[in-house]
C-alpha cells in the first residue's frame, strides 16, 4: 500500500496550504511592525529574531520546494511544516495572551 507522501499532488497540497500559513504570519508581522514603526518604537527594541523572521518562512520555503524537486518528499514537507507549525504556536500564544488581557 503506498502512502500519501509517494503521491506527488498530495505533497504540493500540503507545500502549499503550510506556505499559506507561513505568509499568513509574514503578513501579521508586517502589520505589527508597521504599527510600531509608526509609533516611533523601534524594532530592535523587539529583539534580531524579530527583524530577521521575514526571511526564515522565505528560506524554508525554498530549501522544500528544492527537495519537492529532487523528489525528497518527507524532507519537503518538514521543511515547508517548520515556519507553519512556528506560526500557528505564536498565534495560539498570542491569542491567550489577548484573551488573559482582557479578563
Amino acid at each position: 500500500m503506498p502512502s500519501r507522501l509517494s503521491s506527488p499532488s498530495f505533497v504540493v497540497a500540503v507545500l502549499v496550504i503550510t506556505q499559506m500559513i507561513s505568509l499568513m504570519s509574514v503578513l501579521a508581522w508586517a502589520a505589527i511592525a508597521t504599527v510600531l514603526l509608526r509609533a516611533d518604537n523601534s524594532l530592535e527594541v523587539a529583539g534580531s529574531l524579530y527583524v530577521v523572521y521575514p526571511a526564515l518562512p522565505v528560506a524554508f520555503s525554498a530549501l522544500a520546494w528544492f527537495a519537492y524537486r529532487i523528489k525528497r518528499y518527507l524532507p519537503a514537507v518538514i521543511l515547508s511544516a517548520i515556519p507553519a507549525a512556528v506560526a500557528l504556536v505564536l498565534m495560539v500564544y498570542y491569542y491567550i495572551v489577548g484573551l488573559m488581557s482582557h479578563a
